[in-house]
């Protein structure tokens, strides 16, 4: 829809994804965009070393923020698209993230905008909301392109930290008491 049918694909050095390149007009300036996709999250939550294993500390302390910091990296399955991202963005003077509407798109954007700017800290961001696959959605969206908003990303770490804090602990700890018939 955006390229007019002139875009030229291409794949990367991502499996399964393919990068197409076509001249577009926006705002008036023409220029020339390059569009892929990401498959979902890019990046995932951990803690650090020191509390993975789990026998390494007390289930409660996973609670606590001050014992048991946690850490966004991007996980081995998705370097080489962390690598195409760097490099697309090493080139790039702007980035419009283009991904779903809600909460869970915001997020994604932001992981994409982190691993674009530490290639390019200058690189210029914006975001298009759309409702529907349609051409008139779609230039609507890249009429009214907005700032990413960072509270709606913050809200999906907010939850996939307190998933991950919950989770690991009430698994560590029901794990730990069956295993030890003299806990109950």
């Amino acid at each position: 829809m955006l390229s007019g049918g002139q875009a030229r694909g291409q794949q990367t050095a991502a499996r399964y994804i393919s990068k197409f390149e076509f001249p577009y007009t926006l705002h008036g300036q023409q220029c020339q965009f390059v569009m892929m996709a990401v498959v979902g999250h890019l990046q995932t939550t951990e803690f650090g070393d020191r509390h993975r294993s789990w026998n390494s500390c007390d289930p409660l302390d996973l609670l606590n923020l001050d014992v048991a910091p946690v850490y966004k990296t991007v996980p081995d399955d998705k370097k080489d698209l962390e690598n195409v991202l760097k490099a697309e963005g090493r080139k790039a003077t702007h980035l419009i993230c283009f991904l779903d509407g809600d909460r869970e798109g915001e997020n994604i954007s932001f992981e994409v905008i982190d691993v674009c700017r530490t290639a390019n800290p200058r690189i210029q961001v914006l975001r298009a909301h759309f409702s529907a696959v349609i051409k008139r959605e779609i230039d609507r969206a890249m009429a009214n392109l907005v700032a990413p908003d960072k509270n709606l990303s913050d809200a999906v770490d907010a939850r996939i930290e307190i998933d991950l804090r919950l989770g690991a602990a009430f698994t560590r700890f029901q794990t730990l008491r069956l295993a030890n018939p003299s806990m109950r």
